[in-house]
């Protein structure tokens, strides 16, 4: 009796090439994914240390214990650097002092909208040297919670984060017509200092507060500069000032200098 021979049921090494060749055309979209989620994770983490880095350096620079007089006057004006290491990683300070002169008028900015804070949290609308109430979006009353400014493409929306979800907090969103640049003026007047959380997903964003230790703040998205000591008087301002700006820059994969956070202020002295 002839046995009936068993065929062996197997993959050939051409079906093998050509699975493994499917599977990386699968895989590698999410893989690109997983790295890109990482480094914009990474880059959040590393602006949020630069914004660190430069309030450190701004609340320094404007302390009595800072003298500017003992700076040589050209070193400051033209730029002075510092390298700085956070977790392991090496950022560059660089801040200018500029002295304004006696005749020399602090610029008046335009605002397109002004926060007073207070019990509540107001937003106006300026336009020229009207100013509209838009609406109170709630009160801030303890430190978990946060005042939440939003710049996406053509709207900008203030609100408060609660951990609660309180029924009285109010959104506030504007059309701004793909405006650019925005100026925004912050003023507390209360007895807590605020927490900020700033995100700016198109343009530039600028921020100008009453005094920066009024504030905690975290940005991870966008261009924002910030402006401490500011009014909107300004220019009635004159003399004995001079004008602070700082920047924190890290080098990237190409070696080249990526500046990740600006601050500006003003010092009396």
């Amino acid at each position: 009796m002839k046995r009936a021979m068993k065929k062996k049921s197997g993959l050939t090494l051409i079906e093998v090439i050509i699975s493994l060749a499917i599977l990386g055309i699968i895989i590698t979209p999410f893989l690109s994914m997983g790295l890109s989620t990482v480094n914009l994770g990474e880059k959040s983490k590393e602006k949020q240390q630069a914004l660190i880095i430069a309030q450190e350096y701004m609340e320094k620079i404007k302390s009595p214990e800072f003298k500017i007089s003992k700076l040589d006057a050209e070193e400051a004006s033209e730029g002075i650097s510092k390298e700085v290491t956070r977790g392991g990683k090496k950022y560059l300070v660089k801040y200018k002092i500029e002295s304004l002169k006696q005749e020399e008028k602090i610029e008046k900015v335009k605002f397109q909208y002004i926060l007073e804070i207070e019990d509540g949290v107001k937003v106006y609308k300026k336009s020229g040297e009207e100013k509209t109430l838009l609406n109170e979006i709630g009160s801030l009353f303890d430190e978990s919670e946060k005042l939440v400014i939003q710049k996406k493409n053509d709207g900008i929306i203030f609100e408060i984060d609660t951990n609660e979800g309180r029924d009285n907090t109010i959104k506030v969103e504007d059309n701004i017509n793909d405006l650019q640049v925005l100026n925004i003026g912050l003023y507390n007047t209360s007895d807590n200092k605020i927490n900020l959380d700033i995100k700016n997903y198109q343009g530039e964003l600028n921020l100008y507060m009453d005094s920066q230790e009024f504030y905690n703040i975290n940005s991870s998205l966008g261009k924002i500069n910030y402006i401490s000591n500011y009014n909107e008087n300004g220019e009635e301002t004159y003399g004995n000032l001079f004008k602070v700006n700082i920047t924190v820059s890290k080098k990237n994969f190409k070696g080249n200098e990526e500046i990740l956070q600006t601050l500006e202020g003003y010092k009396r002295y």
